[in-house]
C-alpha cells in the first residue's frame, strides 16, 4: 500500500508560516491503518477535531538537496549524502639513486624561523582573505616564507570565524552522523512515555514563563521549539498567545504533541525533520531549544545547528539554550541511576569520557510484559566558555546566563546545575 501527502494550509486568520522558498508552511497528514501501512490521506487544517490516530508528517521547509528528486517516503526527507570512504593507493618503494653534489651557494644571511609553520586547511573552503601565494621565490636562496605580521594589509579577525565555519559546514556534510540506528533517533519512542517522568502542570507553566522572559518576545510573536518533544512548552506558549513552530524527529512524540495540542484547541504547527537541516531564513522572532536537548551530534555539526538557528531568526531575535553545565554534572552526577516508571523499571549506567567532554550513559529498561530495551546515549556537555565561544562564532551575541529558572542572570560555577544561555541575533 502507497500513501500520498496531502498538503493542508493554515486557516486564513492565522499568518501564514513561509519556508525559505516562500512557501506556505503545511501540515501533511497522514491516516495509519495498521503497523507499516497506511491508505489514502484526508486533509486536516492544523487545530482542527481528528482522530487521534493520525500523525503530522512534514512541511516543505526541511530539504537536504532541494534540487534532487526524492521519493515520497519518510526516509526521503532526511536524505544523507555520505562520501564513500577515501581509499589510499599504495605507493611504489622509493628508488635509491646518487644525487650530484650541489653547487656551492653565496653565503646569505637566513631570515629568522616563525614560530609556528601551521597553515589553515583550504580544501574545500573559500578562505577569499588568504593572498594567492605567501612563498617569495629567490634566484639567490630557498624560497622563504613571508611573515604575515609584516604584510601591509589589516586582516579582519572575522575572517576566522569565516574560515571556522566553513570548516565546519564541509566537515558536517562530509562526515555527518548517521541517524539510521542512532541513539536519538530510537530512544524517544511510545515506550519513552512509561519512563519519563512526570511533570506537572504547574512546573510547565514556570518553565513557559522563563522561556517567554529570556526571549522578550510580544504575544503573537513566532517561535521555534527546536526538539519539541511531545509539545509541553510549545502548547504552554502557544495558550499565552504565541504562534508556535515544534520541530522533532520522533514521530511519535510528534503525534503525541499533535493529539494534546488538539485537545487544547490550539493551532500549533508540528514538523517532522532533523535539527541539522533547518532551512529558515529569518521567520521566527526567536527559538528555545531546552531540556539537555543540544549536544547530540560532532561538535561541527553542533556548531552548524546553532548557526541554523542564526539563520532562522530576523535580526534582534533571541535564542534560549538551556543543557546540562558540564562542571556540575563531572562531581554530581552518579555513576548508576535507577527508577520505576509506569509499568517499567529503568537502570543506567554513566560514564564520562574526559577526552570528548561527552557523557556516555548506557539504559536498559525492562517493561511489564517482559521486554527489554537497552540504548546507548552520548552527548556532549558544555562548560560555559565553550558554549559561549560556539554561539559567538555562529553569530550570536550573548545578552544573560543564569544557572536556574529561579535565578535568572545569575551562575554560580560549578554550582549551577544548568547552563541557560541567551543570545541575540545582531
Amino acid at each position: 500500500m502507497t500513501d500520498d501527502s496531502v498538503d493542508v494550509s493554515p486557516e486564513p486568520t492565522e499568518p501564514p508560516v513561509v519556508s525559505a522558498q516562500g512557501t506556505p508552511l503545511a501540515a501533511v497528514i497522514k491516516r495509519r491503518k495498521g503497523r507499516g501501512a497506511t491508505t489514502e490521506p484526508l486533509p486536516v487544517a492544523v487545530g482542527s477535531s481528528a482522530e487521534p490516530t493520525w500523525d503530522v508528517i512534514l512541511t516543505d521547509a526541511f530539504r537536504v538537496d532541494p534540487g534532487a528528486a526524492q521519493p515520497e517516503t519518510e526516509s526521503a526527507l532526511m536524505s544523507v549524502a555520505e562520501a564513500p570512504p577515501a581509499v589510499a593507493s599504495e605507493a611504489p618503494p622509493p628508488v635509491a639513486f646518487a644525487a650530484p653534489p650541489p653547487p656551492p651557494q653565496p653565503a646569505v644571511a637566513s631570515p629568522p624561523p616563525l614560530p609556528s609553520e601551521a597553515t589553515l586547511p583550504t580544501a574545500d573552503i573559500d578562505l577569499d582573505f588568504v593572498e594567492d601565494s605567501i612563498e617569495v621565490p629567490d634566484d639567490t636562496e630557498p624560497g622563504s616564507r613571508v611573515d604575515l605580521r609584516d604584510f601591509p594589509v589589516d586582516i579582519d579577525p572575522g575572517t576566522a570565524v569565516d574560515a571556522v565555519l566553513g570548516f565546519a559546514r564541509h566537515n558536517a556534510a562530509v562526515k555527518r552522523t548517521p541517524s539510521a540506528g542512532a541513539w536519538f533517533s530510537e530512544l524517544f519512542n511510545a515506550d519513552f512515555f512509561l519512563g519519563a517522568p512526570a511533570t506537572s502542570s504547574a512546573h510547565t507553566e514556570r518553565e513557559a514563563e522563563f522561556i517567554a522572559r529570556a526571549l522578550g518576545v510580544a504575544s503573537g510573536g513566532r517561535l521555534l521549539d527546536l526538539a519539541c518533544g511531545y509539545g509541553r512548552h510549545a502548547i504552554a506558549l502557544a495558550a499565552r498567545g504565541y504562534d508556535l513552530v515544534g520541530l522533532d524527529l520522533s514521530l511519535d512524540m510528534l503525534k503525541a504533541a499533535l493529539a494534546r495540542a488538539q485537545k487544547a484547541s490550539l493551532a500549533i504547527k508540528f514538523v517532522h525533520g532533523d535539527m541539522r537541516d533547518l532551512n529558515f531564513q529569518q521567520v521566527f522572532d526567536g527559538a528555545y531549544c531546552v531540556d539537555t536537548s543540544f549536544g547530540y551530534f560532532s561538535e561541527p555539526e553542533n556548531l552548524m545547528v546553532l548557526r541554523g538557528l542564526s539563520d532562522a531568526l530576523k535580526s534582534g531575535g533571541r535564542l534560549l539554550l538551556d543543557v546540562a553545565n558540564r562542571d556540575y554534572c563531572l562531581k554530581s552526577v552518579p555513576t548508576r541511576n535507577w527508577w520505576e516508571g509506569d509499568g517499567c523499571l529503568v537502570q543506567e549506567d554513566v560514564e564520562f569520557d574526559y577526552v570528548a567532554s561527552r557523557v556516555a550513559i548506557k539504559r536498559f529498561s525492562v517493561f511489564a510484559d517482559g521486554t527489554q530495551q537497552e540504548s546507548n546515549i552520548s552527548v556532549r556537555l558544555y562548560a560555559l566558555h565553550e558554549l559561549t565561544r560556539m554561539l559567538q562564532v555562529a553569530g550570536f551575541e550573548i545578552r544573560e546566563v543564569s544557572g536556574h529558572r529561579h535565578t535568572p542572570g545569575a551562575f554560580f560555577g560549578a554550582e549551577s546545575a544548568r547552563l541557560m544561555v541567551v543570545a541575540q541575533k545582531p
